[in-house]
Order: structure tokens, then sequence, then C-alpha cells
């Protein structure tokens, strides 16, 4: 038992079983384990590095991406998870190199094109990242994060109507994202349909009742369009769900003024 506990192939199986229970503190132990038992393994350095990420530990996350790709330096997965933790570790810069370096080893790939997007949105490089995005959804159209990333720098740019299509097709693919909901509120009010941002809030609220931004955003599209009683119910549900808010005593006051104008 005590020559199998030491064998380097078994911790790093322990680690994956680990790994795949939610034990990513204990599967990067176990990883760690079957490295020092078997130093440079390619394999063994991803998946320590991908449990550490778990963990939200991006240092040492980086660290074993970047051991793993000394041991293997042509490999996409172990570039395209480094850029990842670059991005985390707020250098977009390095990413960016991570992400080329993807897309040379496997020109047509979709994450490896998102992966690029993101870091080009860190470097502040918006209309390059449009371009990246447009080519990751052109070979996988339902690549739903890489079409909400779309949406979300078209919206930055101001091109409302074409990220209204975006976001209508990413909430088709995810019709949960409360999130997503509210962001489509924000163009559509912005393009002055009112009813079509009530209906997205409303969404919202019926997704996550209890988030307080949600009632917030649905009160103020409902006080938009003059249904003042409805608003009033919002701003009152939000307060009862956020009264320590930074706003509240706006809200409050505000809530006290929709009131007395009754």
């Amino acid at each position: 038992m005590k020559l199998i506990a030491h064998n380097p192939g078994y911790q790093r199986q322990l680690g994956d079983a680990l790994y795949q229970r939610g034990e990513f503190k204990a599967a990067a132990e176990a990883y760690r384990a079957s490295l020092a038992r078997q130093p440079k393994d390619a394999q063994t350095e991803l998946n320590l590095g991908r449990a550490l990420a778990q963990t939200l530990d991006w240092q040492g996350a980086g660290a074993a991406f970047r051991d793993a790709l000394g041991a293997r330096p042509e490999w996409a997965e172990a570039h395209l998870s480094l850029a990842d933790a670059l991005l985390h570790l707020n250098d977009p810069g390095g990413a960016t190199a991570e992400a080329r370096s993807v897309l040379r080893l496997t020109p047509n790939s979709p994450e490896a094109h998102f992966a690029l997007a993101k870091a080009l949105l860190g470097e502040g490089k918006l209309e390059d990242a449009v371009n990246e995005l447009r080519e990751s959804l052109r070979d996988q159209p339902e690549f739903a994060e890489a079409r909400l990333a779309l949406a979300n720098a078209l919206r930055q740019k101001g091109e409302l109507y074409e990220a209204i299509g975006h976001y209508k097709e990413y909430l088709r693919l995810r019709p949960q994202d409360a999130d997503a909901h509210l962001a489509l509120a924000e163009v559509l009010k912005a393009r002055k349909d009112m009813p079509g941002a009530i209906r997205e809030c409303e969404e919202a609220v019926r997704l996550r009742p209890g988030d307080p931004g949600a009632h917030h955003a649905l009160a103020v599209a409902l006080e938009t369009t003059g249904n003042s009683e409805r608003a009033r119910q919002e701003y009152q549900r939000y307060l009862e769900l956020a009264p320590n808010a930074p706003d509240a005593s706006q809200v409050r006051a505000h809530l006290n003024r929709l009131r007395a104008s009754k």
C-alpha cells in the first residue's frame, strides 16, 4: 500500500478524482506529490494549474502552466490556460502573447480567438477585440460566452442595434442569465424601447427575486413610462432588500416624493 501511495501515477489519478469531486486544494496537493516523484510531467503540471485556478491562486496556477509549457512548449491547451491566468493577474499584454501562440498552433480555434479577444479588451483595444469575437463565432455560432462578450463590446462601442441582436441570441442559449436580461434592458432603454426594457427587467426579477438591483432597474423603467404605482412598489421592494445601500437615502426620498404626488 505504501508503494502505491508513493507512485506518481497513483497520485495523479487521486488528484483527478479529487478534482472531479470539487476538492481542489486536496487535488493540488496530490498533483504536487506526483510531481515530487516525477518532475516536469506536463499533464500533471497542467492539472495542478487548473486545480489552483479553482482556488483562485492565480499566481500558483500561472507558475504551473509555465512549467507545463517548459516541458511541452508547443501545447496549445497550456498556452490557453496561461492566457486566462495572466488575465486574472492583470497582465493583458502577456495574455495577448499567449493567445496569439494558441492561434499560431491552432489557427481556427474559437476558444483561441475568444481568449485573444478577452486579452485585447484588457488592453483597451476594443475594435480588435470585436474582430476576434466575430472570428470566434464564425465557426462556433453557439459559443455563448463569446456571444455575450460581443454584445457587451458592441454596447461599449455604442453600436446598440447590433448589440441587441447578440444579447437576444445569447439569451436564447442562456435564458436564465438575469444579468444579461438587465444588460439588454439597458440597451433597449437607450433605444427608447421601454416596453422591451420593462419585459427584460421583469424577467430578471422573476429569475432573481431577491436581487435589489433588478427591482431598482424595473422601478426606473416603469417610472419612465408613467406607471408610478408599480414603480413605487418596486422602489419599496428595493429598499426592503437593500436598506443600507449607498443610494438608499436618495431612493427613499424619491419614493416619498412619488407617494406625495399620488
